[in-house]
């Protein structure tokens, strides 16, 4: 007696059939992955918070408040009005990106979102992740759809990485003090080669006529007008941020503006190029080196440590508290259920 076959399981009959990638799919792939990623400042909240305290830990409060007996008071003013130039240009760039993507938002949510996204990123590093995942979460509950957010995300980014290779350049070329970078004599070569890729890049936003497809995900044509209304603002953001340094440090034997500018940059840089978030430890030890070595370091890491713990650390910590206090309205409306129909 034959056995009958058994039927297959509904299972492994659909386990046989290869997955077709439609753009249904895809979209259905993405809204599942908003959802999921809403929470995602929850998880950001945490880390920042870890990461505050192991700054905090590292500073020698003895020190700074040594050093801050010293602060000048109108350079300490001064130095806050950099800051805030320093962040309204972060507000400026988000607010040419959402115009580039015909969001229209309100001037005062951007500000406020690109400001919160900028205080995170300064302490934590990697700008497109920390400060996208706050400027996701704020956004959203704005109305603005993933696509758009994401955009803005990367006109943000990259602008800004513009806009440091250009005031960089600007600075190394014509700075009448020259940096002692080691193996070399000069940083002229250096600040050629970032304003030839400048160049470069306006070159081919210029000839940059169609929109770049990517899946469903696509990024206009930038547009030579908007490039070059981005790149002030993207500039003056870092100008302020080294204005800032400067007008907090006192006059120090040896160390003109022009070498304080020019270690400045180069210090960025080599943060940036590390890959270590926000340059804890590489930006103050590039300054130091840059400005003369062991010789400098007595007299300018003291600064240095004040200068984080006031432009990058107490934003940071007010950025934090805004945000935790705002995510509690986040935890509800996404443990809401919706009535039934």
């Amino acid at each position: 007696m034959a056995c009958s076959e058994r039927p297959r399981p509904e299972w492994l009959a659909t386990a046989d059939k290869p997955m077709a990638i439609t753009r249904d799919n895809l979209r259905s792939f993405a809204e599942r992955a908003g959802r999921l990623f809403r929470f995602v400042p929850f998880i950001l909240l945490v880390v920042a918070i870890f990461i505050l305290r192991r700054e905090l830990a590292a500073i020698k409060w003895n020190e700074v408040l040594h050093t801050v007996s010293q602060v000048n008071a109108s350079g300490l003013v001064c130095m806050f009005i950099c800051a805030a130039i320093s962040y309204s240009c972060a507000g400026a760039s988000d607010w040419l990106g959402a115009r580039y993507m015909g969001s229209e938002l309100p001037v005062r949510k951007i500000v406020r979102t690109a400001v919160l996204a900028r205080a995170f990123s300064n302490t934590i590093g990697v700008g497109m992740l920390s400060g996208g995942v706050i400027r996701f979460r704020y956004y959203t509950d704005d109305g603005v759809g993933p696509a758009i957010i994401a955009r803005i995300i990367v006109f943000y980014s990259f602008g800004c990485a513009v806009g440091l290779l250009a005031i960089s350049g600007l600075v190394l070329l014509l700075s009448r003090h020259q940096a002692e970078i080691p193996h070399f004599s000069s940083a002229r070569p250096l600040a050629m080669l970032l304003l030839g890729l400048i160049a470069a890049y306006l070159v081919v936003v210029w000839r940059w006529r169609r929109p770049v497809r990517i899946l469903d995900f696509q990024i206009p044509p930038l547009g030579l007008g908007l490039a070059c209304k981005h790149l002030p603002f993207a500039m003056l953001d870092w100008l302020a941020a080294a204005f800032a340094l400067y007008f907090l440090m006192p006059a120090i034997p040896g160390i003109s503006m022009d070498a304080i500018f020019s270690a400045f940059f180069l210090a960025v840089l080599v943060g940036h190029v590390s890959g270590v978030p926000s340059g804890i430890g590489i930006f103050e030890a590039a300054v130091i080196i840059f400005l003369g070595g062991g010789a400098a370091k007595d007299a300018v890491l003291p600064w240095l440590i004040l200068y984080r713990l006031v432009f990058c650390l107490i934003p940071f910590c007010m950025a934090l508290l805004y945000v935790a206090t705002t995510l509690s309205g986040g935890i509800r409306s996404l443990t809401k259920q919706k009535p039934p129909a």
